[in-house]
């Protein structure tokens, strides 16, 4: 837990609150012309975004000791990391590769913003995690 004044602050909601965000943003327009908008299922990037939305909540049930598995509590560092890091860094590969081929005649919307303003929370939140939990500090429930 990070210390913050008097109260801590646990990052794990923030990965998981990140990655439910994620999720949301691909039901929300990614690009718009006019009266016709796209959402992140529409597109193949989508795909990315919604596997990516995915591995950054597991890996925030994984920080909360969701899982009763002790093969799962001993990956805890590379989990955070790795799953929602890893889940972070897809949502943006794969929100980076839709505005790179925004349909012609589209502009893109707020959805994808959103999904950006996610992955970069997402990732933040799973840096601070793998320091807490690697630098020895207790964590979890």
């Amino acid at each position: 837990m990070a210390e913050i004044g008097a109260r801590s602050f646990r990052f794990e909601s923030v990965l998981g609150i990140a990655g439910i965000i994620t999720l949301v943003s691909l039901f929300l327009p990614w690009a718009e012309s006019g009266s016709v908008s796209l959402n992140g299922f529409e597109v193949w990037q989508g795909n990315m975004t919604f596997i990516g939305s995915w591995l950054m909540i597991i890996g925030s049930m994984i920080s909360y000791g969701a899982f009763n598995s002790l093969t799962l509590e001993s990956l805890r560092p590379w989990s955070d990391l790795g799953l929602g890091g890893g889940g972070a860094i897809l949502v943006l590969s794969g929100v980076f590769a839709f505005l790179h081929n925004v349909p012609s005649l589209f502009s893109p919307a707020w959805g994808v913003f959103l999904a950006i303003a996610g992955a970069f929370s997402a990732l933040f939140s799973a840096l601070v995690l793998y320091w807490e939990k690697a630098g020895g500090r207790t964590g979890g429930l």
